[in-house]
Parts: C-alpha cells; structure tokens; sequence
C-alpha cells in the first residue's frame, strides 16, 4: 500500500475559482487547505487579495503554514508541490564573486536594464521566469548574487494538479466582475488606509496590480491626507524625481491617472494581460489536468487519493 501523503494542488489564473474549488473539495474529501497567495499573508490585504469574504473561515487552516510559503504565488506552485530549494551553484563565466556583488540598488533599474543582468547572471532562470515582472527580476538577481539557484528534488509525497479551464471571455468576465465588487466593497478606502497608517506607498506599487493601480491614482490625484502637509509637493515633482517627499523612498513609475474610472478601467485590463500570461506560464506543464467540471475535478480527485 502507498503510505506517500497527497496533495492536491488546484491551479489556473486569477479570479479562475481556485478558492472556491479548494474548499469543495477539501470538504468532499475531509482536507487542509493551504494558501499558496503571497499577499494574503500580510495584515491588512484584505479586499486587494481577496482575503476578504473568502470562505476560507469555513474550514481548518493551517495560518502558521502561511508564512512558510508566503514567498510563492500561484503561478510558481510547483514550487511548492516539486519541493524546489536553493543550492549554490557555480558563479557565470567571466564574472568574479566581488564583481556580482557590486550590483545592487537594483530597485531604481529599468525592466530592461534588470533583464540585462540577469540574463548575464543566470540564463537559465532568465529563461525560465516571467521576465516582465520587474520584482521577480529583482529578486532572481539577489539569488544569483548569492550563487543560488532553485533546484527541484523528489518530494515525499505524491500530488494531484487540477488546472481550472475556462474560455478567456468568460475569464475576462470574471475578472470585470470581481474588480467591480471590490471597489463596491472599499478596496479604493483600503489602499488609502494603508498608506495614510505609514505603509511604504512604494512597497504597494511592487505588489503590483490593485495595489500598483491604486497607490498610483491615489498619489497623483493628491488623495492622501498625508501629503497636505507638503504645500510646495507638486505632481510634476513626483513624476521626474519618482521620490517621496517624507522619506524620499524611490518609487519607480507611476501611473498619471486623470479620473477614477480610467483607473478602473486599467486596472482590469492589466488584470487580463496578467490572466494571459498566467496561462501562457502554466500551459508549459502537461502534469497539470485541465478540467472546467466540478464533478470531473471530484473524480480525479477520489481516483487519485483511493489508489
């Protein structure tokens, strides 16, 4: 008999019904769920993540567990389900230990410049990330300075991959939907909060999406009341010197939004180009079944943890 644990790991873009899904089947089969969303670990992102109104309140969760893997998302689960870890690995040819170690204040260099190094770096995990992303960049940069790679090695248990299927417009669908309901419920407030309650507005922006969307037009639009106290703090000011007038943080690019609704509007778009690239992400992997019925996913999962 197979006394592996198992684990089923349920996938797919975002707003695909991933919690959802989870919670069914954990209810279903008697299971734990684990959050592998590494921004609902953090206080106070609620409505941005969805941590809000989740019905994860409905089950056991494991919160300690969270932190744990509070550096994976879920377009990098297998991470998590192929037991990847950091090992050192030879320094690129051509390149000392001292010389990789100069390179830092990595936050004020552009996508491209970041895309550069790396590639230099570590063309391996160029090759192998989402290399739009500026923070992902950032931080595959810092592993390589440090001689570390990511290396995959057999895990003690067995896993399940159910990838959520769904036609794009009915995604897009989705997303408008959810977008709408969260700014209905105060998610434009719950970004102010944070930052008006001495959130770094520039950490904000590097989450990306709501937060980066947000943060940008409540900063342009002077929404803060943080800022009333800078008479002279103009928007023109921000845009060429990208820095905060408080603690002069660098906040890389904002967006110069006009008005709430062309936020709005961005945002799902932003949200969309996201989905597709999710997608694209997770298509590179034919371990993952791609099911669009509950009742399908229910059967995969009982094959799977009776045999």
């Amino acid at each position: 008999m197979n006394s592996k644990r198992k684990v089923i790991a349920v996938v797919g873009p975002t707003a695909s019904g991933k919690t959802g899904i989870g919670v069914r089947l954990a209810k279903e089969f008697n299971g734990e769920i684990i959050s592998a969303d590494s921004r609902q670990v953090y206080r106070g992102l609620d409505l941005g993540t969805g941590k809000e109104g989740t019905p994860f309140g409905e089950l056991p969760i494991i919160n300690d567990q969270l932190s744990m893997i509070n550096k994976l998302d879920n377009s990098k689960i297998d991470q998590l389900i192929e037991n990847c870890r950091a090992e050192g690995f030879p320094l690129g040819k051509g390149h000392s230990k001292s010389e990789k170690l100069k390179i830092d204040n990595l936050d004020v260099l552009s996508k491209q410049e970041l895309q550069k190094i790396l590639r230099s770096l570590d063309p391996t995990t160029f090759n192998r990330i989402d290399i739009n992303n500026k923070h992902r960049l950032v931080r595959a940069i810092e592993r390589a300075q440090e001689g570390l790679v990511p290396t995959k090695v057999k895990p003690d248990f067995e896993v399940l991959q159910i990838g959520i299927d769904l036609p794009r417009k009915e995604l897009y669908e989705r997303i408008d939907r959810r977008v709408d309901e969260r700014f209905e419920k105060g998610m434009l407030e719950e970004v102010k909060c944070l930052i008006e309650s001495g959130v770094d507005p520039e950490w904000l922006v590097k989450l990306g999406l709501e937060y980066r969307e947000i943060a940008s037009y409540l900063i342009v639009n002077d929404q803060l009341s943080i800022f009333n106290q800078f008479q002279n703090f103009k928007i023109k000011e921000l845009n060429e010197n990208c820095k905060l007038p408080r603690e002069g943080v660098p906040l890389g690019k904002i967006e110069n939004y006009s008005n709430f609704d062309s936020m709005k509007q961005n945002l799902k778009y932003s949200i969309h180009h996201f989905a597709k690239r999710q997608m694209t992400w997770f298509r590179r992997f034919p371990e993952i079944n791609w099911l669009s019925d509950y009742d399908e996913m229910k059967r995969f999962a009982r094959i799977f943890l009776e045999h």
